[in-house]
């Protein structure tokens, strides 16, 4: 941790150094030179090789790049009103605990796009993120310090391979789903069901193409799904064909690989297409579809999953209301550990006080099909559904 923050200071510092004041500028012509041409000619030489080195390094490292941040903080409640405080919110990653004030989530990003005009440019994206969801939703093989993690940290390489092919080699965020493990990039406070069954961060390469206008392709090679250190010696495959266009856009994904622990030979894969679409400037909707299958001792474990979200701001901005759904059919228990059918709905409502700044609550039922499902009041898992309310407030920069 203190080499990262030492690493860190120095890109500061010499970040400073690069965007300071302008130098006077020096004379570079040796004492009684003056009117020699082969002087002149050396010392523009010189200055020309100072002025790349200088410049090249600056744009390559610190040009284009962006600083950006987000906190999230609340307040969870179970109207069951379970013993358990700590997890007394069953099947939750972002808001887990009961009856407690949290830091949810904060994250401190940098980040430099690659160039689409360029030929050849050079990108990367580093984020430290802590807070509650990272007990819960991140695997910190990086730092190996609880309640900190790596959320993202990759380099991207863009060529002029088949008009412009971009390499990726790193840490990034899982893009399965209509919501990220990057929590700053939601809307509802909460995750659902579909975080459950679908990788939240990749390690890996990857390799992307533009196929057509609006039209992309990437394909990965990764560790498997959370997984910053391998745990196995296979590898997974996962690709990603997106269609965008002004309005809305398309995403068809897959992941295949040997992804448990104990076992190389044995399959898991999933499949899933989201589409988003802005109805009109106010209000977007959004929905998705998933399967996934995995191999265990000769047998089959499946499921499947529904998701559908829809959000609406409201008085130029200033209120942002939004409704979620989800449905899980976990078939022998591959994703919860037990054979069950999951429920959700969501409603969210954020007043955005400013630009950066924003409170909000939300309420949130959860329903099974078993019986023992979720806590009650006596701390035994007796009921088959629960209900929370929880308050937040959030800081973008």
């Amino acid at each position: 941790m203190s080499r990262l923050i030492s690493v860190l200071v120095l890109v500061v510092c010499f970040g400073g150094f690069a965007w300071g004041a302008d130098l006077p500028p020096v004379d570079r012509k040796p004492p009684g030179a003056e009117g020699s041409g082969v002087t002149e000619a050396v010392t523009k030489e010189e200055e020309g090789l100072d002025d790349f080195s200088f410049d090249a390094f600056r744009d390559l490292v610190l040009g284009r790049t962006t600083v950006r941040g987000a906190l999230s903080a609340g307040y969870s409640y179970n109207l069951a009103d379970p013993e358990q405080h700590r997890g007394g919110n069953a099947l939750r990653l972002s808001d887990p605990d009961h009856n407690s004030f949290a830091l949810t989530h904060a994250v401190l990003g940098l980040e430099r796009r690659v160039d689409p005009n360029s030929d050849v440019d050079v990108g990367y994206g580093l984020d430290l993120t802590v807070g509650r969801v990272v007990d819960e939703a991140y695997d910190d093989g990086l730092l190996q310090s609880r309640g900190i993690a790596v959320g993202q940290a990759y380099v991207d390489l863009k060529t002029p391979l088949f008009g412009g092919m971009k390499f990726r080699a790193g840490k990034e965020y899982g893009w399965f789903g209509l919501d990220s493990v990057d929590l700053s990039r939601n809307f509802h406070q909460s995750l659902s069901y579909a975080a459950l069954s679908a990788p939240r961060t990749l390690v890996g390469v990857s390799a992307e193409i533009e196929l057509l206008d609006g039209v992309t392709y990437a394909q990965y090679l990764v560790n498997g799904s959370d997984l910053a250190i391998d745990d196995n010696d296979a590898k997974s495959l996962a690709g990603r064909l997106r269609l965008a266009s002004d309005r809305g856009s398309l995403t068809l994904s897959y992941m295949l690989g040997a992804d448990r622990f104990d076992s190389e030979g044995e399959l898991s894969w999933i499949a899933e297409a989201v589409a988003t679409y802005q109805l009109t400037d106010t209000l977007s909707v959004g929905g998705l579809v998933r399967v996934g299958q995995e191999e265990v001792n000769g047998s089959v474990r499946e499921f499947g999953l529904l998701e559908a979200q829809a959000r609406v701001s409201l008085f130029d901005g200033l209120l942002h209301l939004g409704a979620r759904a989800s449905v899980l059919h976990d078939e022998d228990g591959m994703i919860t550990g037990r054979d069950q059918s999951l429920f959700e709905i969501t409603a969210t409502a954020e007043l955005r006080l400013a630009e950066q700044f924003g409170v909000g609550a939300e309420f949130r039922h959860d329903e099974s099909s078993e019986d023992d499902a979720f806590g009650g009041s006596r701390g035994a898992a007796t009921r088959s559904s629960q209900d929370t309310l929880s308050f937040f407030v959030r800081v973008r920069f």
